[in-house]
């Protein structure tokens, strides 16, 4: 890193106390980026506790400046958002958020991120349900400015409650929505990123920590120690009545995730190309891939087709759409594989809600948790390339048709909207139960992790080689000084032995003798 964590937390405070806040909301901007792109923490979602201390610390100082003034009553809802994609499941959420919210409550703000000139892409906002008057784009030439923008654009109505749907490294949202809640008395839900990166805003001091997952949530809760609330994905209803399966005489597979999660880091040991072309070579049927692809990748994607003898239309690309369910109806997949190395949440309860068997992929073994913790009861796991192989082979109607109806079953006990609705109508009192086996099995893999990255004492802490080299070599003296202080004591205690034998010798002997002379008494 070219700033280690520790020096911009120091600089960050003497930052704050010079009043410098766009300087250090940069700093701790960057800081924060650099450690996510470092990209070696394994399946730790983490936060980036000094960090948020500081922004929240610039949030409260900067809506210091509009205490004092009359606002409305709170009311509504207000999403904080870094930007919008046309895929993914990310935008998706926000629409299920609106969805479960009363109507017309709900607006969206984006305090201009630092990276990103354009936060609303074509074809985004639609996915979210809300008409652009509800949207607040906020201007602004620094951090600190767009944040002043944002208070005076949400407080024309203050909201009630506070969505954080931020990017990780989005300093600037965390510090908006800290500094409209100080003002309207607000209650803000940050909704966890969990992509395998730490995040900024997870240790909020006011804010409620929303987790998607078990096992996010489990881990938040368990192994971070912090409070938070376990809330289910959800999707709307495509409407199920069973499907026809195996249509083409074979096994029709498919995979709905973006080529950025798909070869962002690959942590399978296999690549999604290589394991789909294994499938296609030595099975007859079909891969059908739901999500954008660019051009120069779907032109290798073909020609690696080519040259293993496996004709270019049994692998069909399917680019950005509306509903994957509809996807799946019209190009007849009959399992889908939920996507790896970086698993896709959203989609999967998407297939579940649609009745359609899954094959999940994990990187444990298979006595220990899956990769995200969200499959449905009976569903299978695969590790390897030929274990998948060998899953797929083994499918018929009777599988798929069973699959798909116990999909539909978990989707309609655990991720239907009227879960969020509910949630929506009183957060206070939503209770959702967790597991303590996957705490133990996390809590097992949180440890096991730092055996090999040891990501914490490198990024977050920074021992550096010296400082360990010095820490072992204090290690190895404390363990001489306990072993000579052990074998001290077992000498010691040897000659406290010995002693005691000497000093009770005469006393023994005195004693028998006197029972020796009360016995010979008593017989005459």
């Amino acid at each position: 890193m070219s700033k280690g964590y520790k020096q911009c937390v120091q600089e960050g405070w003497d930052l704050f106390h010079r009043g410098a806040l766009d300087e250090l909301l940069i700093n701790l901007h960057d800081t924060a980026l650099e450690l996510i792109c470092q990209g070696d923490i394994g399946p730790l979602p983490l936060g980036m506790e000094e960090i948020d201390f500081l922004i929240e610390a610039c949030g409260v100082k900067i809506a210091a400046q509009y205490r004092g003034k009359t606002y409305p009553k709170p009311s509504g809802e207000l999403v904080i958002a870094t930007t919008l994609y046309a895929e993914g499941g990310h935008t998706a959420l926000i629409g299920d958020l609106v969805a479960a919210c009363p109507e017309d409550t709900v607006k969206l703000c984006f305090p201009h991120p630092l990276d990103d000139e354009n936060p609303v892409p074509p074809g985004a906002l639609e996915r979210t349900g809300l008409c652009s008057s509800k949207v607040m784009k906020i201007p602004g030439n620094s951090p600190s400015e767009r944040i002043r923008a944002a208070i005076e654009a949400c407080l024309v109505q203050p909201p009630a409650r506070i969505h954080l749907f931020q990017h990780m490294h989005d300093v600037e949202a965390v510090a908006a929505a800290v500094a409209v809640a100080s003002i309207a008395n607000a209650k803000i839900y940050m909704f966890h990123h969990a992509d395998y990166s730490p995040t900024v805003g997870l240790y909020l001091k006011k804010a409620q920590v929303i987790d998607l997952t078990e096992r996010t949530a489990a881990f938040t809760r368990f192994n971070l120690g912090l409070p938070n609330q376990y809330l289910p994905l959800t999707c709307p209803d495509p409407g199920w009545q069973g499907k026809t399966f195996m249509r083409n005489g074979a096994v029709t597979t498919g995979m709905a995730v973006s080529a950025a999660k798909l070869f962002r880091r690959d942590l399978s040991g296999y690549g999604y190309l290589g394991v789909i072309l294994w499938l296609l070579k030595n099975t007859k049927g079909t891969h059908v891939h739901i999500g954008e692809l660019p051009a120069d990748l779907l032109a290798t994607i073909h020609s690696e087709l080519s040259a293993a003898g496996v004709r270019k239309d049994r692998f069909q690309a399917v680019g950005r759409c509306e509903s994957v369910a509809k996807i799946i109806e019209e190009r007849g997949v009959d399992v889908m594989l939920n996507s790896f190395p970086l698993p896709g949440a959203r989609t999967s309860v998407e297939c579940m809600a649609a009745g359609l068997p899954m094959i999940w992929h994990g990187r444990y073994s298979q006595n220990n948790i899956r990769q995200s913790r969200m499959a449905y009861p009976g569903a299978l796991t695969w590790f390897h390339p030929d274990d998948l192989l060998e899953k797929i082979r083994n499918i018929d109607v009777d599988w798929c048709r069973n699959q798909g109806a116990m999909a539909r079953k978990h989707w309609e006990k655990t991720h239907a909207p009227h879960i969020w609705k509910r949630f929506f109508q009183d957060p206070d009192h939503f209770e959702t139960e967790l597991d303590e086996e996957l705490s133990t099995e996390l809590i097992t893999i949180w440890h096991s992790a730092f055996q090999h990255n040891r990501f914490l004492e490198r990024a977050l802490i920074e021992v550096d080689s010296d400082e360990i080299h010095r820490l072992k070599m204090e290690i190895l003296s404390l363990k001489k000084k306990m072993s000579q202080w052990h074998l001290e004591c077992q000498n010691n205690m040897q000659a406290l032995r010995n002693q005691h034998r000497e000093l009770m010798r005469p006393l023994l002997s005195r004693v028998i003798r006197k029972f020796r002379k009360y016995f010979r008494s008593r017989k005459s």
